[in-house]
């Protein structure tokens, strides 16, 4: 086991995520990394961002595989690696603007 793996493994338990959760995140994370042949670690945000429009967009996967698939990512890079990328942050969507004027 990688110590990449294990620090990922002690992040999921110390926030509280079952067994079922750990294994399926490990393995989004795994398969994430085979597909481009290096450690996670070293993908650039840009590439996670191509890869989540490409599972939505031209693989047409499920609503739940791509959620989970980005919770186990935003893990992996939020919490895991400590990455503060703006991929993750949350979005906040700004209220429509008042009218100065009354709509008669």
């Amino acid at each position: 086991m990688t110590p990449l793996r294990q620090r990922m493994i002690e992040d999921m338990t110390l926030a509280g995520l079952n067994q079922t959760t750990q294994k399926e995140y490990i393995r989004v994370v795994s398969a994430f990394a085979r597909q481009f042949g290096c450690s996670p670690d070293l993908i650039e945000e840009e590439l996670v961002r191509i890869y989540f429009i490409n599972l939505r967009d031209v693989k047409k996967v499920a609503l739940g595989t791509f959620q989970v698939t980005y919770s186990a990512l935003k893990f992996f890079y939020q919490t895991t690696l400590n990455y503060g990328w703006p991929l993750f942050a949350k979005k906040r969507f700004a209220s429509p603007a008042k009218s100065a004027c009354p709509i008669p």
